[in-house]
């Protein structure tokens, strides 16, 4: 999992724009589905990198539950 996650930062680290790499992002099994993990990304994440200039948000996944998720909040 270590040599994905190094191989996806590489594009990440050529950007010229300011950029932001979501590593890790987890909500509890008994907390799931409850829009916590969507409430962490919307009302946090993005506010703290609006705040801070801005720039592009990139992360990787690798499963379909967690890609539906994330296009489900307006990741691309």
């Amino acid at each position: 999992m270590l040599t994905v996650a190094n191989e996806a930062k590489k594009p990440y680290k050529s950007l010229k724009e300011p950029a932001w790499y979501l590593e890790v992002l987890g909500v509890s099994p008994s907390y799931q589905g409850k829009s916590l993990g969507s409430k962490m990304i919307n009302d946090c994440l993005i506010l703290f990198i609006s705040k801070s200039g801005g720039g592009t948000l990139a992360l990787i996944t690798n499963t379909d539950l967690n890609r539906s998720f994330y296009k489900k909040n307006g990741f691309i």
